[in-house]
């Protein structure tokens, strides 16, 4: 198996929809000291949240689950 870049993995967490970002996100939370990568997805999980709070009063459609939605279930919040 090949490794890869930090810059190709970063690029591939942008390109993660929703459910898989919140997956990666979360297994690796446990981690002492966050890795770059780890930061980079927590960048791009908090643009989707406030894209997503931008959608949801401009009354555009949602392209992919919302994260939030995600969370919350995750969270058993209903």
């Amino acid at each position: 198996m090949d490794s890869i870049t930090l810059k190709q993995a970063k690029k591939r967490v942008d390109n993660f929809n929703n459910q898989h970002l919140y997956n990666f996100i979360k297994q690796r939370q446990c981690q002492d000291k966050p890795s770059e990568l780890l930061k980079h997805a927590y960048d791009v999980a908090n643009d989707r949240l406030a894209k997503e709070c931008a959608m949801l009063w401009s009354g555009k459609r949602f392209k992919d689950e919302p994260l939030q939605r995600i969370i919350d279930r995750d969270q058993g919040v209903k």
